[in-house]
């Protein structure tokens, strides 16, 4: 809004008047301004908290995916995860470290003598008193309380690796909180919201799955006008 402001002196002083005429148009111009800030911080205000929410659920989404590659409960992998981040282990080595332990519990269980031994070294059954094949979950919290115990050194390290696959090693100050250490992690976990659990996991998967199917539909809905118009167009061209 340009404000131009004529002074004439005719003989009689009109400048106050004048004056009084531009503090008013002033004094609107800012009045609108600070309406139109409000309103500008309020889109903005919206648009942050809903890109917030949508990082959540994108988040969850992904964590949900996660869980269920590395066959733990969606509460058990988020809280896990928690741990590993402050152990300075990012999600891909986690993901690829807790994939390893399953086949080298598999393995362990078919017989495979290498992994019998691993488990055999640590002191560590992966059976339960009735003969039943241990979930990665609980042989995870046993052989953190057993690396614990250990000393530092290529042994622990190599057994790290050999256990959890190359990203081993990073495990291990992780794994030297023992179970004890884990269980109070997730415990923190749970007191800042972080740890999620099936149904808010399924919800965030499926709404990012009806997301990706309008996203296909209104592909497929503009390849079918596409379709229709192609013909004119390719007259008219």
């Amino acid at each position: 809004m340009a404000i131009k402001t004529q002074l004439v002196i005719d003989g009689k002083n009109d400048t106050n008047k004048a004056f009084k005429q531009v503090n008013a148009n002033l004094g609107g111009l800012t009045a609108a301004a600070k309406k139109a800030g409000a309103a500008i911080a309020s889109a903005l205000a919206v648009g942050a908290l809903t890109s917030f929410i949508k990082e959540s659920i994108d988040a969850a989404d992904a964590a949900s995916k996660s869980a269920q590659a590395t066959g733990l409960a969606v509460d058990e992998y988020t809280s896990l995860q928690y741990a590993a981040n402050l152990a300075g282990v990012g999600v891909s080595e986690l993901d690829a470290s807790m994939s390893k332990f399953n086949r080298t519990i598999d393995e362990a269980a078919s017989g495979s003598t290498s992994q019998v031994e691993a488990f055999a070294r640590l002191g560590v059954s992966i059976t339960d008193a009735g003969g039943n094949l241990k979930s990665n979950s609980a042989l995870f919290a046993e052989v953190a309380d057993k690396f614990q115990a250990m000393p530092n050194g290529i042994q622990k390290s190599a057994l790290a690796m050999e256990l959890f696959g190359r990203s081993g090693a990073r495990l291990i100050p992780l794994l030297n909180g023992g179970s004890a250490g884990l269980a109070e992690l997730r415990a923190e976990a749970e007191k800042l919201g972080v740890v999620l659990y099936s149904e808010q996991a399924a919800a965030s998967e499926a709404f990012n799955d009806n997301l990706t199917r309008l996203g296909e539909a209104s592909k497929g809905a503009g390849n079918q006008i596409a379709g229709e118009l192609l013909p004119t167009l390719l007259d008219m061209s």
